[in-house]
């Protein structure tokens, strides 16, 4: 079979969100004629189906830093000649640098993580300025830089002083879970939820701090966290320090086809994190129904129309974050009524197939652009 060009895709094939929104632009992307290179993390074998389309292979590493990466990568380039590369997470430093070596016309670079991350982590001061400058000196290399949320753009010109013209922001995008019948609906308003890895950043501590003040309207509330991470003792010892192992429960990794049935059976889902990129568990939240109150940073304001489908509270603000909760929790019908305006806002601008196709339809775009044969 003749294709139009080979298109390179590096990202993780796993149970989540953004796999399947990678797997998801591929196969439309083959649909348009296109033969596709599927490279995700290292595993025992070097080659899972390279006759498919897409093709799928894996790194020599677990993480693709190393020597043999480049090579393997090189080896890649050469056999397919692609048109264009697009790189995710860890493998995006030799990605950029291999292809523009190897001469891949189109460079492209997903941006995922808030810069935020490095200062909020625990890097020391010369630690940060490394990863900066080097994150400075690779994205040089790419044709365009993706940013998940049009906050980050402005991190990608005054952090990496990346030039406006080479960043274009695609949203995060999901499959609509009811079309697949993932979510069954039973809201409970003692059900409250907050999903995400246990971190500083993510900001449970300021959740469970909030509690107290809840706790004296509705005595029996129920928190559920969701995720797992290096920080839970620190908020377990939080938890029994205010006296409330009878309302809060960690409850771990949840696999990603379950986490809808958590959220949809919940009143709200709270996300007071200090800092994000774009969050996919709002439009998750979004995409069944569930209201979302969250912390006004990053791209959340692009996701969430304070009033209307959610609320947006101040970032470290415990008091601003217990009151709307507290209003959402007196007011059944304003929560009703959101619910319906989140799913809507859901089905507008955050569906897969739609988001999907506008974005293959960009890539084809820059292709026919080359005006190659």
């Amino acid at each position: 079979m003749k294709y139009k060009f080979t298109i390179i895709l590096t990202f993780t094939i796993a149970d989540t969100a953004v796999s399947k929104y990678f797997e998801a632009l591929a196969e439309e992307l083959v649909t348009r004629g296109y033969k596709l290179i599927l490279i995700t993390d290292g595993c025992k074998q070097q080659l899972i189906n390279p006759t498919s389309n897409p093709a799928i292979y894996t790194w020599p590493s677990k993480r693709p830093t190393k020597i043999k990466d480049a090579i393997f990568l090189a080896r890649i380039i050469r056999e397919y000649r692609p048109v264009a590369i697009l790189s995710n997470f860890g493998s995006v430093n030799i990605s950029l640098l291999i292809s523009w070596l190897f001469k891949v016309k189109l460079r492209y670079a997903s941006y995922r993580t808030s810069a935020d991350y490095d200062f909020l982590n625990g890097r020391e001061k010369f630690k940060q300025e490394f990863f900066k400058l080097r994150k400075i000196f690779v994205y040089k290399f790419a044709t365009m830089l993706f940013p998940v949320s049009e906050a980050m753009v402005k991190e990608l010109e005054e952090i990496f002083k990346v030039p406006r013209k080479k960043i274009k922001y695609f949203h995060n995008a999901l499959e609509d879970p009811l079309s697949i019948n993932l979510a069954k609906k039973n809201q409970n308003q003692k059900n409250l939820i907050c999903v995400g890895r246990l971190n500083f950043g993510k900001g449970q501590d300021l959740l469970i701090n909030a509690v107290p003040i809840i706790k004296k309207s509705y005595p029996d509330i129920q928190l559920n966290f969701l995720g797992s991470g290096d920080w839970k003792e620190d908020l377990e010892t939080l938890v029994s320090k205010l006296g409330l192992e009878r309302n809060i429960h960690f409850l771990g990794h949840v696999p990603h086809h379950d986490i809808f049935g958590y959220i949809s059976n919940a009143y709200v889902l709270i996300l007071p994190t200090r800092f994000e990129a774009f969050s996919f568990v709002i439009i998750e939240a979004m995409s069944v129904g569930t209201p979302v109150i969250a912390s006004k940073i990053g791209g959340i304001p692009e996701i969430i129309r304070h009033g209307i489908d959610g609320y947006l509270v101040s970032t470290e603000n415990i008091e601003n974050l217990a009151e709307k909760i507290l209003e959402l929790l007196n007011n059944p019908n304003l929560r009703e009524r959101m619910s319906k305006n989140a799913r809507q806002n859901f089905l507008d601008n955050f569906e897969l197939s739609k988001a999907i196709k506008n974005r293959a339809e960009w890539i084809e775009n820059e292709i026919r652009m080359l005006g190659l044969p």
